[in-house]
């Protein structure tokens, strides 16, 4: 009894032990990540960096125009993913090129069902600025703003009740504004949101009736998680 009571004791002990030191452990290194992103908060991006971000897509409708009849053309919620490659000037200044491709249903044409889509392969060169020295109170989260002009390829395939139907795609210039909030895990390494409203210019695509259709200009509103 009293052998059986001692090693259950021994064994309450270890596992105790074992227990604190992993907590410290823990503890130790959440201290260390904490203490590396408090140093990386207020210093600017410096030399290269490398981030991608995801998240969804929205487009205005569009009121399509041809000589076959004209249409309206309303958008599903959409996804986008985008890459960026950037160099950080450390003043807060940094330049990007920005792949990306943008995904969208086209939902309805002139109020009735389509199953129909539009997609957009984009590459943007960007200017961001970071206000590093100003953090948001309680999560320290560092605003930045920026601008982009580029280049779009966008495909549709979009069915019209006149039956003058859009299917092809076509090369355009594209811009975008953008802003959003960041967290800073090191000075070129962060987390955050992105808002980017993004113009495709003056979008013409052919029909299957040989015709043209003018679109005009592709507008999209895109929300976006950020590494």
């Amino acid at each position: 009894m009293f052998g059986l009571f001692s090693k259950n004791s021994r064994t309450s002990t270890v596992n105790f032990r074992l227990g604190r030191f992993l907590f410290m452990g823990v503890s130790a290194i959440a201290l260390t990540t904490a203490a590396s992103g408090a140093r990386a908060q207020g210093q600017p991006t410096t030399g290269f960096y490398i981030g991608g971000a995801a998240g969804a897509n929205i487009m205005e409708d569009n009121r399509f125009r041809n000589g076959g009849g004209n249409s309206t053309d309303s958008y599903g919620a959409g996804y986008v993913g985008t890459l960026d490659f950037g160099y950080g000037l450390g003043n807060g200044l940094r330049l990007e090129v920005e792949p990306g491709y943008r995904n969208n249903t086209v939902d309805k044409v002139n109020g009735r069902s389509a199953d129909s889509r539009i997609q957009s392969a984009t590459f943007m060169g960007n200017v961001l600025y970071d206000f590093y020295q100003v953090q948001t109170p309680w999560i320290p989260l560092t605003p930045h703003i920026g601008a982009g002009v580029g280049f779009a390829h966008v495909w549709d395939r979009s069915v019209s009740p006149s039956g003058n139907n859009v299917s092809g795609d076509t090369n355009r210039l594209a811009y975008q504004l953008i802003g959003g909030l960041d967290y800073s895990l090191t000075p070129n390494q962060k987390i955050g949101v992105d808002y980017r409203y993004m113009v495709i210019h003056d979008a013409s695509f052919p029909t299957v009736a040989s015709g043209s259709a003018h679109a005009g200009d592709l507008d999209n509103h895109t929300f976006l998680a950020t590494y």
